[in-house]
């Protein structure tokens, strides 16, 4: 007879056969190898941004680590938590002492399980490995599946986990993995949502195309001012499918719903995962999903809403919220306007990094500093050997074309004002609990969240086309009036002076 609930967490680094590393194939739509470099024996492949990293350092790692917090219980409904890490990051290092995304699982109050696969070590690529091939990924599932059961030593629960839920949840230059297991990976009817967490630096398109075809599964988007223009071409792109979306942060997760939050201006693209619109923001957006609670609160409840544009006391510096949640205001920007004829204005954008550089590694917010709060914790050791890595290529080209470069950027549409749709929550929008919120729209998503008493614009409200040029202008003065436009609304545009597309990670 199986214990019914886990009383101590258990987590480990797990070498899979299915892992995404060691890869040999191709690279999609490229036509040439993964491995496109041999030097002195080596193999290697060159990276558009990192340049040339060999396999034996870099694409040889084959762990996966895997988390069952304290309190699991396998005679309930069980969600897999499948986190896949950005650039310049190490699991141990990063996604667990960093990051601390087993941690804000397990506070999540969910029902879940963690699965983290690394992928490049330490590198600028966000290459997806194995999970590039049609099929690959419901075979990595079912891998994760036994090696779970194996780790809470129940055999009889791989065959519980193997039909479980899966929510994808990407961070930075996971996008592109996340994008391939959605898309490719021949699990699409385990998919239970997709997470993005600063996240859309490329493949829009192919976003664009899953929306439509999502059935149940959520979609979420919470982005910085460094990916705000890819999250606003893939808006457009939403609308012109007529695929209905919402700004904010819903209370609830429910089947289908499609939902863009911007972060805040402040929001930096390092700590995103811990510190962006809230602190913990993975742990918020897990506590929002219905169906695998352990936990009596409503969803979403007891979230902390992280200050932007003031700094914390020392004594908070861990992240961790203290006292009530409250929000911040913060200075209205002054939106972008786009126009065939080039684009003027300002726009709220902070002096961050590039995104993708460094999105891990040491540094401030690594284990032991004063940004985790935490000390660092013991290496994890491999359940068993690593399985022994493939034969090295036989052929292998030298050298590698130049990066693509970026793609121009087209005018998003504009928003007009409207009511915020039911079930957003009023606490992460700043609006008192219970009244009517009122909305107005924004050229780019980049209104800062305000306090209860404003009158007008919060980050939170329904995405509509195009508002005429009158209207822009009353907005754009002074965000204007409910009462919008009677004019046509002509669907998404172009423009030739909007802003470029960032560099992908």
């Amino acid at each position: 007879m199986r214990d019914p609930t886990a009383s101590f967490a258990q987590t480990a680094l797990v070498p899979f056969s299915t892992a995404p590393f060691p890869y040999r194939g191709d690279i999609p739509g490229q036509g040439k190898p993964f491995l496109d470099v041999v030097q002195d024996g080596r193999a290697g492949h060159t990276s558009p941004r990192g340049g040339v990293y060999f396999e034996d350092q870099t694409y040889s790692d084959s762990n996966v680590l895997l988390s069952i917090p304290r309190g699991y219980d396998p005679s309930r409904p069980t969600l897999i938590v499948l986190y896949l890490h950005g650039n310049e990051a190490k699991l141990e290092r990063d996604v667990r002492d960093r990051q601390r995304v087993p941690r804000q699982v397990a506070e999540s109050g969910l029902n879940a399980v963690l699965v983290a696969p690394q992928f490049a070590v330490n590198a600028l690529d966000s290459s997806a490995g194995k999970f590039w091939q049609p099929g690959h990924f419901a075979k990595f599932l079912q891998e994760a599946a036994a090696e779970l059961a194996r780790l809470r030593g129940d055999p009889p629960l791989a065959e519980t986990l193997a039909r479980s839920p899966v929510l994808i949840v990407a961070y930075s230059g996971g996008y592109l993995p996340a994008i391939y297991a959605m898309s490719v990976g021949d699990a699409s009817e385990r998919i239970h949502g997709v997470v993005l967490l600063d996240a859309l630096f490329g493949e829009e398109d192919r976003f664009a195309e899953w929306l439509p075809r999502r059935g149940r599964a959520f979609f979420f988007s919470a982005y910085s001012s460094g990916s705000e223009s890819n999250n606003t071409r893939l808006m457009n792109s939403a609308e012109a499918r007529r695929v209905p979306f919402e700004i904010g942060i819903p209370a609830r997760f429910e089947p289908g719903r499609v939902s863009f939050l911007y972060g805040g201006r402040n929001a930096n693209h390092r700590d995103f995962v811990t510190r962006a619109w809230v602190s913990n923001p993975l742990q918020s957006v897990l506590s929002r999903i219905p169906g695998f609670s352990l936990d009596r609160r409503p969803p979403g409840a007891g979230d902390a809403i992280a200050a932007a544009g003031t700094d914390r006391d020392g004594s908070d510096a861990s992240g961790e919220a203290e006292g009530t949640p409250t929000i911040t205001a913060q200075p209205r920007p002054k939106p972008t306007r786009a126009s065939a004829a080039g684009t003027t204005g300002t726009a709220a954008i902070n002096d961050a990094p590039p995104p993708g550089l460094g999105d891990s590694g040491p540094g401030a917010g690594g284990p032991g500093s004063l940004a985790t709060g935490q000390p660092p914790a013991p290496p994890l050791t491999t359940s068993r050997p690593a399985p022994p890595p493939p034969p090295a290529p036989a052929v292998a080209a030298a050298g590698a074309g130049p990066a693509k470069p970026p793609s121009p950027l087209g005018s998003p549409s504009a928003p007009v004002g409207g009511k915020a749709p039911a079930g957003l929550d009023a606490a992460a929008a700043g609006l008192p609990s219970g009244g009517a919120a009122h909305v107005v729209g924004r050229p780019f998503p980049a209104v800062p969240l305000l306090p209860a008493a404003a009158p007008a614009p919060v980050n939170n409200g329904v995405w509509a086309p195009t508002m005429t040029t009158d209207d822009f202008d009353k907005f754009r003065s002074g965000f204007g009036s409910d009462g919008a436009s009677t004019g046509a609304r002509p669907g998404p545009t172009g423009a030739a002076g909007a802003k470029p597309k960032p560099t992908q990670p």
